[in-house]
C-alpha cells in the first residue's frame, strides 16, 4: 500500500512538472514569436518554417526511433540504452551529410540561394539531438519529469536570449537558426552533465533486435502523425512561396503553441489512466466520458476566444503587416472543436490495445494531405486551409469509426460528455459575436481584446464552478498527491 501511494504521488508530481514544462515552453515560445514577427518579414518566416519542418521530420529518426521501446520495456539494460545512443549518433551524422548534399536543390525549389545555407545550419541539430536521445527515455521511464522540464526551459531561454541578441545586431533569419541550435544544444548538454548514467558507444546485436522490433505500429503511427503536418508545411510552402507561407505558418504557430500544451497534458494523463481500466469496460467508458467533458471545458473557450479575437491578437502582438494571417487563425481556432473527440479517442484506442487502428487512420490522413497538394500545380492560402480542415475533420471521423468497431462504442456514446462544454461555447460565441457587433468603431485593439478576454475569463470561472461542484470529492486527493 505504501509503495502504491508513493508511485501515485510520483506520477502526480510528474504530471505537474510535465504541465510546467509544456506551459512554460508555450509562454516563452509565444513571446519569441511576437519578437520575431516584429523583426522578420513574412518571406523570411516562411523560409525558416519550411526549413525547420524538413529538419524536424528527419530528426524523428534520431530522437524517436527507440524512444517508446526504451520507455515501455520492463527490463531495459545499459546495453539497450548504449545501443540506442550509438545508432542515433550514426543516424544523425548520416542525416546531416544527406541534408547538406540535398540543400542546393532545396534552395532552387524555394528560389532563394540563402535557403541552401539555412537548411544546412538547421541540420546541425541532428547530432545535438542524438546526444540526449537515450537519456530522455531513461528519465521518462523513471518518471523524472522534473529534470526534463528544467532542461527544456533552460534550453528555450538560452535559445531565446541568443535570438534576441542576434536580432538586435541585424542577423535576421539567422537568429532563428541560432535559436534552434542553442535550444537543442543547451538542453542536451544539461541532460548529459546532470544524468547519473551517461550512454557510451556500444552496439549490441541482441539489444538492437529487441528495440527495433518493438511496438512497430505505435512508433510508425507517431512518425506518420508527425510527418503529416510537416509534409503539409513543406509542400504548401514550396507551392505558396515565401510570403504566403509566412502568413500560413504564423497562423499555425499561434494556435499550435496552445493546442500542443493542451493535447500533451490530456494524453499524458488519459493514456495511463485508461490503460489501467482496460479490463473494466464500464469504468473505462465512464472515464472516457469524463475526459471528454473536462477537455471540452478547458479547451473550447480558449480557442473560440482566439477565433473571435484573431484580428486584435495579430494587430496587437505581431503588427499590422501580419493581418493577412488573422482569418486562418480564426479557422484553426474553430477547428480545435472538431479535433477534440480525436484527442480522447487516440489514448482510448491505445489503452484498448488497438494502436494499429491509429496507424491506419494516420496513413489515411497523410494521403488526404499529400494527394491534393501533389496534384495541384498552384496553391492559394484559402485552398491550403480547406485541405487542412478536410484532413482534420475526416481524421477525427476515422478515429471515431475505428473506436466504434474496435470496442463497440457507438459514435453517439463517444460524444457523450461534451454537451455542457458545447452549450457553454455556443452561448460564449453568441456573446462574442454580439460584443463585436455592438462595440463602437474606432476602439483600440487593446480595448477590444480586453473585452473579449473578460468574456473568456467569465466563461472559465463558470466552468471552474461547475467542475468543482461536480468533482470536488476527487480534487482534494489529487492536489494532496501533487504537493505532498
Amino acid at each position: 500500500m505504501a509503495n502504491s501511494e508513493k508511485e501515485g504521488s510520483k506520477a502526480a508530481r510528474s504530471i505537474m512538472w510535465s504541465g510546467i514544462e509544456n506551459g512554460g515552453m508555450a509562454v516563452l515560445s509565444f513571446f519569441i514569436l511576437i519578437l520575431l514577427s516584429r523583426y522578420l518579414s513574412p518571406i523570411e518566416f516562411g523560409l525558416f518554417s519550411v526549413s525547420i519542418s524538413i529538419i524536424e521530420l528527419l530528426g524523428l529518426f534520431v530522437s524517436m526511433l527507440f524512444h517508446d521501446a526504451l520507455v515501455q520495456r520492463t527490463t531495459a539494460t545499459d546495453k539497450h540504452f548504449n545501443t540506442a545512443f550509438s545508432i542515433a549518433m550514426i543516424l544523425s551524422i548520416i542525416l546531416f551529410a544527406m541534408t547538406s548534399f540535398m540543400a542546393p536543390i532545396f534552395g532552387k525549389l524555394m528560389k532563394n540561394d540563402e535557403a541552401t545555407y539555412i537548411l544546412i545550419g538547421c541540420a546541425l541539430t541532428f547530432p545535438l539531438t542524438g546526444l540526449s536521445s537515450s537519456i530522455i527515455p531513461r528519465q521518462r521511464r523513471n518518471l523524472d519529469f522534473r529534470n526534463l522540464a528544467i532542461r527544456s526551459l533552460i534550453g528555450r531561454v538560452a535559445g531565446a536570449l541568443i535570438a534576441i541578441v542576434l536580432l538586435f545586431f541585424g542577423a535576421g533569419i539567422w537568429a532563428l537558426v541560432a535559436q534552434q541550435l542553442f535550444m537543442v544544444g543547451v538542453g542536451s548538454l544539461i541532460l548529459w552533465i546532470t544524468t547519473d548514467t551517461r550512454p557510451r558507444f556500444e552496439i549490441d546485436k541482441t539489444a538492437f533486435k529487441e528495440l527495433i522490433g518493438f511496438g512497430g505500429s505505435s512508433v510508425a503511427s507517431l512518425l506518420i502523425s508527425f510527418a503529416t503536418r510537416r509534409i503539409f508545411i513543406i509542400i504548401s510552402g514550396l507551392l505558396l512561396g515565401g510570403e504566403a507561407s509566412g502568413y500560413f505558418n504564423l497562423s499555425f504557430r499561434v494556435v499550435d503553441m496552445l493546442w500542443g500544451v493542451a493535447a500533451t497534458a490530456v494524453t499524458q494523463v488519459a493514456l495511463p489512466v485508461m490503460s489501467r481500466l482496460q479490463h473494466d469496460r464500464d469504468e473505462l467508458i465512464r472515464v472516457y466520458r469524463r475526459a471528454n467533458e473536462l477537455q471540452g471545458l478547458l479547451l473550447f473557450p480558449c480557442f473560440i476566444t482566439i477565433a473571435f479575437a484573431s484580428n486584435q491578437i495579430v494587430s496587437l502582438f505581431f503588427g499590422e503587416k501580419w493581418l493577412a494571417a488573422a482569418p486562418y487563425i480564426s479557422a484553426l481556432g474553430v477547428l480545435t472543436i472538431l479535433q477534440s473527440p480525436k484527442l480522447i479517442a487516440i489514448p482510448m484506442l491505445k489503452a484498448s490495445g488497438k494502436p494499429n487502428k491509429i496507424l491506419i487512420g494516420n496513413l489515411l490522413e497523410l494521403v488526404l494531405i499529400s494527394a491534393p497538394l501533389l496534384l495541384l500545380k498552384s496553391l492559394t492560402l484559402p485552398i491550403a486551409m480547406l485541405i487542412w480542415i478536410t484532413r482534420e475533420s475526416l481524421g477525427c471521423f476515422f478515429m471515431m469509426i475505428f473506436l466504434k468497431y474496435s470496442i463497440n462504442l457507438s459514435i453517439f456514446r463517444q460524444l457523450r460528455g461534451i454537451e455542457v462544454p458545447l452549450l457553454i461555447v455556443i452561448l460564449m460565441s453568441m456573446l462574442m459575436y454580439l460584443t463585436s457587433a455592438l462595440l463602437p468603431t474606432g476602439l483600440s485593439a487593446t480595448t477590444v481584446l480586453a473585452v473579449k478576454l473578460s468574456i473568456c475569463f467569465l466563461t472559465y470561472l463558470a466552468s471552474a464552478v461547475y467542475l468543482f461542484t461536480k468533482y470536488k470529492a476527487e480534487f482534494a486527493p489529487l492536489l494532496k498527491k501533487i504537493f505532498h
